[in-house]
């Protein structure tokens, strides 16, 4: 019972973003414990950007592009933020959308658009493509 009314609080809460905010950026979070999410909303509270935790199947509805399932993070604002400082800054974040007003950059369009700006150099390297080259590493260390 106290589910339902939780689900519809966010529900409403998601429509309002929607509603108020010019830019929302949906980032994907992977291999977290508790503490590290602490750490995270600490760390983001910090850098005084609106944000929101929420699974994804919630907003199925209001936003049908997003694919997938599993925890978000969404950070919601009336100004452009640097996606890249965010990503370097929170190693584990992926990032998935941005939606500012009817438009929607993926994580690929994002990348084409910096390539042809020659920003290259600043784009990040993904979590994902990072943790086996970790792995390898630690291994090759072990030996």
């Amino acid at each position: 019972m106290i589910n339902k009314y939780i689900n519809k609080f966010k529900l409403e809460k998601i429509k309002q973003i929607e509603k108020n905010n010019n830019f929302i950026y949906f980032f994907r979070y992977n291999d977290l414990n508790y503490n590290e999410k602490i750490n995270l909303t600490k760390e983001i509270k910090k850098l005084n950007l609106n944000f929101f935790i929420l699974k994804q199947n919630l907003i199925k509805h209001t936003f049908p592009n997003l694919k997938g399932q599993g925890s978000l993070i969404i950070i919601y604002g009336n100004h452009f933020l640097e996606i890249n400082n965010i990503i370097q800054k929170f190693k584990k974040l992926e990032f998935v959308y941005l939606f500012h007003q009817k438009l929607i950059f993926s994580n690929q369009k994002i990348k084409k658009i910096f390539l042809n700006k020659g920003l290259n150099q600043i784009l990040p390297l993904n979590y994902q493509i990072k943790k086996p080259l970790f792995y390898f590493y630690n291994l090759l260390k072990k030996i």
